[in-house]
């Protein structure tokens, strides 16, 4: 049975609402799905026994933020997982989720998580971000964005 890792920064309940649709969604796709908080995931050395990793965080509109370009977000998950960065992960697939109240902040932020994800050779297959209140087609955002055709 495929296996999925799910760790995602929570600083907001859309973030584990997000993280739970997208852990039904794979459960769905007949994967086992671990979840964790990133302050709370240290077995790293399980991290090869997956072949899906989603990694998600908010990204909240405060004052230390001016613009996408500095936003905190990755910062804050990439600090409690550094050491995901620097593993070899060619053979695994990544799922990034964000939540924001700026549409060019969730771009960002996914761009952001590849590009540091880039050097451990993970394929990026899916990503999923919404703005403001979780939309009502939630399961249809995460059906459409995660297909079967996708995670196989």
């Amino acid at each position: 049975m495929p296996k999925a890792l799910i760790i995602y920064h929570n600083e907001t309940t859309d973030m584990k609402l997000l993280a739970e649709k997208l852990r039904q969604r794979l459960e769905d796709l007949g994967m086992q799905v671990t979840t964790s908080q990133d302050k709370h995931f240290n077995d790293f050395g399980s991290i090869r026994d997956y072949d899906i990793i989603a990694l998600g965080v908010p990204c909240l509109t405060c004052k230390k933020c001016h613009g996408a370009e500095e936003c905190r977000a990755p910062k804050l998950l990439r600090k409690n997982i550094k050491k995901l960065f620097k593993m070899n992960l060619e053979d695994k697939k990544l799922i990034t989720f964000t939540h924001s109240a700026d549409p060019e902040k969730n771009q960002w932020i996914r761009k952001r998580f590849e590009t540091l994800m880039a050097p451990t050779k993970i394929k990026p297959i899916a990503s999923v971000g919404y703005t403001g209140k979780p939309p009502t087609n939630l399961n249809d955002t995460l059906r459409r964005a995660i297909t079967e055709q996708i995670i196989k």
